[in-house]
Formats: structure tokens, sequence, C-alpha cells
């Protein structure tokens, strides 16, 4: 059972919906989460003796974000002035 703070309850009554949950949102309705989890099943690592592997539907889903967020840098690229370089000279 999952405990409630006061500040869930005032979260919880406010009814705003923020850009992380739409995002999340569009993101379940356009990936269809069990065909490709039934895709990468045979090829993810099995839990063993040794470190525990990440449950897989987490690991997909912070693959996808990972890439949206590269390909939205390289569609909307940050002026050279304002980024930070990343090459010892």
């Amino acid at each position: 059972m999952k405990q409630t703070t006061f500040a869930s309850v005032a979260w919880d009554k406010k009814g705003k919906i923020t850009r992380r949950e739409r995002f999340l949102a569009e993101m379940d309705a356009v990936i269809p989460w069990s065909r490709l989890l039934a895709l990468v099943e045979p090829h993810y690592p099995k839990a063993g003796s040794g470190t525990q592997p990440k449950p897989m539907e987490q690991m997909l889903r912070i693959y996808f974000m990972q890439n949206w967020f590269v390909s939205f840098c390289n569609c909307c690229p940050i002026p050279s002035a304002n980024r930070v370089s990343d090459r010892i000279n």
C-alpha cells in the first residue's frame, strides 16, 4: 500500500496536467508497448545470480526518450554562442 502525503493530496486536487504527464500519455498512445516488449523479450538478459537487470519496459521507455531528445536537439539546434563545448582545446 502506498502512503499518501499532504503534498500528493494537494497535487492530486490541483487538476492541472503537466507537460511531462502529457508527453508520457502521448508516448503511450503512439507506441505499441506490448508488441515491442514481445519482440525484445527473447533477447533481454534474464535475472540470474549476478547483477539484476532493470525491468525491460523501463529500459525501453528510457531508450525511446533518449532518442527523441537527441532527435529534437538535432532538429532545433542551440545557437553556438550559447552552446557549451565538450571538447578540450
